[in-house]
């Protein structure tokens, strides 16, 4: 049944695909519904009214999902995410049910044909008449963005997790997201002791004598400001300062007191941007020194640096090939590692490895701290290798080269060069995304490993083709099914859910491809019996294709059947990570153009192309 669950910017499966993807030259009539385009799509928007509205009108919609309220808006394009939705039940045969449609569940050929050009229509004009700047929410720092703005300035580490609280993450989101960076009086606290340790930390009582009196107070605001601070600012402070030796501080106390004031300010804890003054087709451009700190929260977690500020001061920066090239730049930095962590941990689950997901260290002592730190690490570096060098869409799944500490070389059983961390060939069927120990043990249980888990991880986080979510009362595993299991092992068990109609539809979709990596166990350990013990055949097929053998099977098949949704997936997820907000219909058509140069030109010209976009540069004017 169709669910409540907030939606995102997913495309389903197979009905999208099949739609040309023309983006008109100008934008598409606007209509009630669909019914100014032709019969087939007027006939299905009469379809779906015909087969759904019963169940799903008004408050009392089934699920909550009101189909009756798209049927009736102005432009049916703005609700585009929700007949996404609509048409994945269709396409799945989970929608219309058996009883509703007479037809053993689904709709005829005819009908199914008729809902699917309506559905195509809609995507058609939200792509030809999308691609505006959007609303971008005043947001604060994150914990670690904040943690990375005190290191930088200050030049000192403070582990600012262990003093500030969790940040609130919505599901499929990222803690950059405004939404969700609530300031409220706790946050404010932990925010200020941070701020005391970082500076006692910088400014520690043996420092030598007289080096207090000549900090540099107005670059400190410059950096702390991310923008050049107003003759008014920087008599603000200074007054402060001489203030406190006027009260018979010392030099060094009156520093501290006024470093806490600058790091206390919301033009150092917020995200305040400049942007134009006049609005331009109802948007107004982003102004350099908000672009400088767009660019470097992105690519570094952490403030402008002097080269970037230099470039905003003078107004070089708004020149889309400068800042192409300054995102190349700060991509060659370390600090870029930040953005591999925090981007490539939140968008494949891998950031949980060692912390939500944590193996009890008695029954399991190798699986140690550390090595969960590498395997997490593995995944960043790997990603930031894809960027940083502009690496093909194709090796996001099929790269040949990975990083390795001695400790996870040993994990996974092979040679390790030496030194701390060493870029290496990775073994065959640890190549690419699939085969990396931190994917595979986010995608498991605690306890046991799951194909229903990684088969719905590759559909939704790399595919954007979530399945719908289980019915009432579903479960993977019942007592049953556990005592099969242990005579026919996993697949055994699965087979037996399969027989369910109503499981059916979704699990055809998602076994097949958790199958094809279960070769490894939770804790991406190779292996070749399953957890009931029985051998592992590490086949399976993408929906309607072909059927392929292990992770390198399955990559290849992703990248010859399902390339664009992979390109588009991962073009959207960056897209919402890097502007801080849930993405709206509008921003389809960016996430298409982008989808395309991942597509074509590899992950650099994608960073290039993001830095450089509409919704990147422009802010809708309010």
């Amino acid at each position: 049944m169709l669910n409540g669950e907030k939606h995102n910017a997913r495309r389903p499966s197979g009905w999208i695909a099949a739609v040309p993807l023309i983006l008109s030259a100008g934008p598409a009539p606007q209509h009630r519904g669909a019914s100014s385009v032709d019969d087939p799509v007027t006939e299905g928007r009469s379809v779906i009214e015909l087969v759904c509205v019963e169940c799903h009108d008004g408050d009392e919609a089934e699920a909550g999902f009101d189909v009756a309220r798209l049927i009736g808006a102005e432009r049916a394009a703005e609700h585009l995410f929700d007949w996404r939705r609509a048409g994945a039940m269709i396409e799945t045969g989970a929608m219309p049910p058996p009883l509703r449609s007479g037809r053993g569940g689904g709709l005829d050929g005819d009908d199914r044909a008729s809902a699917l050009a309506f559905l195509g229509a809609v995507e058609r004009e939200a792509l030809a008449t999308g691609g505006a700047a959007g609303a971008e929410p005043a947001r604060r720092l994150t914990r670690d963005e904040l943690a990375h703005a005190l290191r930088d300035l200050l030049e000192v580490e403070v582990d600012v997790a262990t003093l500030m609280p969790p940040e609130l993450v919505a599901e499929n989101s990222f803690d950059t997201n405004g939404a969700t960076l609530f300031v409220h009086g706790e946050w404010l606290q932990r925010a200020d002791v941070a701020v005391r340790v970082a500076i006692d930390t910088a400014c520690p009582d043996d420092s030598p004598p007289g080096w207090a009196d000549g900090f540099p107070l107005a670059p400190f605001l410059r950096q702390a400001f991310r923008r050049p601070p107003s003759p008014e600012e920087l008599t603000r402070y200074q007054d402060l300062r001489a203030s406190r030796l006027a009260d018979g501080a010392t030099a060094e106390e009156a520093l501290r007191a006024t470093l806490f004031a600058v790091l206390s300010s919301p033009h150092f804890r917020l995200r305040l941007e400049d942007v134009a003054e006049r609005p331009l087709e109802g948007e107004r451009a982003v102004g350099p020194h908000g672009l400088a700190s767009r660019l470097s929260f992105l690519l570094w977690a952490g403030p402008p640096d002097e080269r970037l500020l230099d470039l905003a001061d003078t107004g070089e920066l708004i020149e889309p090939e400068v800042l192409a090239r300054e995102a190349a730049r700060l991509l060659e930095d370390p600090r870029a590692l930040r953005f591999a962590r925090s981007f490539a941990g939140q968008w494949l689950g891998t950031r949980r490895v060692g912390r939500e997901f944590k193996p009890d260290p008695i029954d399991n002592p190798a699986m140690t701290d550390s090595l969960m730190a590498d395997m997490r690490d593995e995944v960043a570096r790997f990603f930031l290798m894809l960027v940083r060098e502009g690496r093909p869409l194709d090796e996001l799944l099929l790269g040949e080269e990975t990083f390795l500490t001695a400790e996870l070389a040993r994990f996974y059983g092979v040679e390790h060069p030496g030194g701390e961390v060493a870029r290496v060939e990775a073994p065959a069927l640890r190549r690419g995304l699939l085969g990396k120990a931190a994917v595979l043990a986010a995608t498991s249980y605690p306890d046991r490993s799951s194909p229903v888990l990684r088969g719905a991880w590759i559909l939704d986080d790399l595919l954007g083709t979530p399945p719908p979510p289980p019915p009432p009362g579903a479960s993977e595993f019942d007592e049953e099914a556990f005592e099969e299991g242990e005579a026919r092992g996993a697949r055994g068990i699965l087979e037996r859910h399969r027989a369910s109609p109503a499981c059916a539809s979704c699990h055809d979709r998602i076994d097949p491809l958790g199958f094809a990596l279960d070769g490894f166990d939770r804790f991406g350990r190779r292996r070749d019996h399953d957890d009931f013990g029985h051998r592992v055949k590490a086949t399976g097929a993408l929906p309607g294709g072909e059927e392929f053998r292990g992770p390198e099977g399955l990559a290849g098949a992703i990248l010859r059947d399902r390339r664009t949704e992979l390109s588009r997936e991962v073009a959207r997820r960056l897209l919402r990570f890097s502007l801080g907000r849930s993405l709206e219909w509008s921003d389809e058509r960016t996430v298409v153009e982008l989808g395309a140069v991942l597509e074509d030109r590899g992950f650099g010209a994608l960073i290039a192309a993001l830095v450089t976009s509409r919704p990147f540069t422009r802010i809708e004017s309010r």
